[in-house]
């Protein structure tokens, strides 16, 4: 369930996480800077800034920002327990090796249907 955020709602001591967390968001998704600025219709630019912390959304766009990263304000502030790719490094690190080691095919065959199983589970409410 996704948190509701008024314009007077963002804390300052939560902003310092900002930036990284949306970093984490975006990769955790594979996306580029670009595909997350198209979600929420705004200019490369704008996301690259966020990131580096020259720029703060305000609590409207912080909302967007959240929804094109399919997670909440919250989080991105660093105010829900997350569970990140680091928690998982081990595994990770053995299903890379394990694809690897796949003809070039069967690697691509294996990232085309981990992206369609993916956008499945969120077409149906799932994760």
């Amino acid at each position: 369930m996704r948190s509701r955020l008024t314009e007077d709602m963002v804390v300052e001591s939560d902003i310092s996480a900002l930036p990284g967390n949306i970093v984490r968001a975006r990769d955790a998704l594979r996306l580029s800077q670009m595909e997350v600025a198209n979600r929420m219709q705004v200019d490369r630019t704008v996301i690259a800034r966020y990131e580096s912390g020259k720029r703060t959304p305000r609590a409207d766009n912080l909302q967007r920002l959240a929804a094109a990263l399919e997670t909440t304000p919250d989080a991105l502030l660093g105010k829900d327990a997350q569970v990140h790719e680091s928690d998982f490094e081990g595994e990770w690190a053995e299903l890379k090796r394990l694809v690897m080691e796949l003809p070039p095919e069967m690697q691509g065959m294996f990232f085309t249907l981990s992206k369609g199983t993916a956008v499945s589970l969120k077409q149906h409410g799932s994760s």
